[in-house]
């Protein structure tokens, strides 16, 4: 089977669609009290940075992106030691998704279970909120309290089971509704978490995961482009300050268009939590190269934002890949995905306030992605 990076679909699409969409200039560079709802009368997404989601979404009013571009989902997962363990429910429209991976850190071995429902079999159902899904093929749930200060999941996927509840670790998650042409958008909140209690269980074995592990989440919805190409990385753990050896929660999500992505939008979104301080970094990079371009194994990478003496925050870490899982495949004439997962370890440095702290084997994800719909 031909990799989707190889498809005369997306090679058309690539000169059809307008290269890039910069209409909103600035409007994420600053945090704000969100609109009363989402569609603005015109049918667009209102595009900003807030410190809450909209009241309402009234999807219903953006009638010009398509019934089919109305993607919803919604991601978590928690590390360990021992392992790492992610579960997402998943509306594409034209099919639904449950999907538990669980990923033995000290053998490499991925267990995935999914199972996916087409057109009339989807059985992903979304409350108008965008806070409760359910999946009536599994069974399995996630569901965000209405303070968005609780998570609690309970997916059963092919044998496999993940359950469990878990709390907000910093006082603020991400919320931004970015617009990716004049009507189509995505509306992204991100968080990071602690987990309360969980468990996961493989074919009858249960493994208890301890209290206090940290971990994160995307819930999110969106019309979404034709063709997406992104980097996107999440890591949630520690950082040591220089000065005096005291040890912060720490978390940085990133995302940023590549080349293919069309139209490309630089949404700004570089996410960084320490302590208690939440703020966005000016810009960050991705930087690696691939070492097999047909496996899309890849080098080290550096995640590096820029720095100079008016930046109140900047970060320099360099990301070891370990483990990589590589999901391609196409349903012709409605999907086309080649999407990479690297997991490993975050070193280095991040600079804030005046001061200096140390990210040292913080355990993270980052993905090299593609998918035209």
């Amino acid at each position: 089977m031909l990799s989707p990076r190889m498809s005369i679909r997306n090679t058309l699409r690539r000169r059809m669609a307008p290269a890039r969409f910069a209409a909103d200039f600035g409007a994420y560079d600053t945090m704000s009290a969100p609109p009363e709802t989402l569609i603005q009368p015109d049918g667009s997404y209102a595009a900003g940075w807030y410190d809450a989601p909209p009241a309402r979404l009234e999807l219903d009013r953006n009638t010009q992106a398509g019934w089919r571009r109305l993607h919803r989902w919604f991601f978590v997962h928690f590390d360990s030691d021992e392992l790492f363990v992610g579960a997402n429910l998943v509306d594409l429209r034209l099919g639904g998704n449950a999907g538990i991976i669980v990923l033995d850190k000290r053998t490499g071995k991925f267990t995935v279970a999914g199972d996916t429902g087409l057109l009339w079999n989807n059985g992903v159902h979304i409350s108008e909120d965008c806070r409760r899904f359910e999946d009536r093929r599994t069974g399995s749930m996630m569901a965000m309290s209405a303070d968005d200060r609780t998570l609690e999941f309970d997916l059963d996927v092919d044998g496999v089971r993940f359950t469990g509840r878990a709390s907000e670790l910093f006082a603020q998650p991400f919320v931004q509704s970015t617009r990716l042409g004049a009507s189509l958008g995505t509306l992204q909140m991100w968080g990071n978490l602690r987990l309360d209690e969980g468990s996961v269980t493989i074919k009858g074995r249960r493994v208890d995961l301890q209290p206090g592990l940290y971990g994160a989440y995307d819930r999110s919805l969106g019309h979404r482009r034709l063709l997406e190409n992104w980097n996107w990385v999440a890591s949630c753990g520690e950082a040591t300050r220089d000065r005096d050896g005291q040890t912060l929660p720490f978390a940085l999500h990133a995302a940023r268009d590549r080349a293919d992505a069309r139209p490309q939008v630089d949404g700004s979104k570089y996410l960084l939590w320490l302590g208690d301080r939440f703020l966005k970094l000016p810009d960050l990079r991705f930087e690696y190269t691939y070492t097999d371009a047909a496996a899309l194994e890849t080098t080290r990478w550096r995640i590096v934002s820029p720095r100079s003496k008016d930046q109140e925050a900047w970060v320099d870490l360099s990301f070891t890949p370990r483990f990589h899982r590589r999901d391609a495949h196409r349903v012709p004439l409605v999907l086309n995905v080649d999407h990479s997962q690297y997991f490993g370890s975050l070193n280095g440095t991040v600079r804030l306030d005046g001061e200096t702290f140390t990210v040292r084997d913080v355990f993270a994800t980052t993905e090299d992605s593609r998918m035209t719909v």
